[in-house]
């Protein structure tokens, strides 16, 4: 009955359920047993909610400790569906923080760099704000996983591996702990004469 209405919802894009579900405990929940064909249903869905507000994060929650990369690959999803010419005025992609899903994120940090690195194109000025985002509010904290695997891109990688770095770091406001990092970078770039 549950995953009928959800397409339903979906094809009219609409993910207003999530404000009737979110609060059912998590032993009496649906999403807790879905199938995988039900879980991509429930995310399809939220694609289309206008923004991941606490109450789908309840949801997303009882998702990720068994599907974590699926869920960070709608965040994904999310960046490329704001393009689109008939989103809704005010999508918001990424939610300006996650609040218990980042403690979930953090054993996918690898894969994390790696969707979000098939994302970066060279001079785009704004994906410290679309993909840069998402890692920052993923990995809020600047975990020794995610400095390893941008110090693996700045020191072995492209050009455009430095600036997809720069780019990422950029979305940390200049926190101490990105320091080592841009110590890196500098010396790989080029000298300016």
């Amino acid at each position: 009955v549950l995953l009928p209405g959800i397409n339903y919802f979906t094809q009219r894009k609409d993910a207003q359920w999530v404000n009737l579900a979110w609060f059912l405990p998590k032993e009496e929940s649906f999403v807790r047993d879905l199938t995988d064909d039900g879980v991509e249903a429930v995310l399809q869905n939220l694609l289309y909610m206008p923004r991941i507000d606490t109450h789908a994060e309840f949801i997303l929650i009882q998702i990720v400790n068994a599907r974590p990369t699926r869920v960070f690959d709608l965040f994904e999803e999310r960046l490329k569906f704001s393009t689109a010419p008939d989103v809704v005025n005010g999508y918001e992609p990424i939610p300006y923080e996650f609040h218990e899903l980042k403690k979930r994120f953090q054993g996918i940090t690898d894969y994390a760099v790696d969707t979000v690195r098939r994302l970066f194109v060279s001079g785009d000025y704004m994906f410290p704000y679309t993909g840069g985002r998402l890692i920052s509010a993923a990995f809020p904290a600047f975990s020794v996983e995610l400095g390893r695997k941008l110090m693996s891109l700045a020191t072995t990688g492209t050009h455009d591996d430095l600036e997809f770095a720069i780019s990422i770091l950029s979305a940390y406001d200049g926190e101490q702990f990105v320091e080592p990092l841009c110590k890196e970078i500098i010396r790989r770039l080029p000298a300016v004469e």
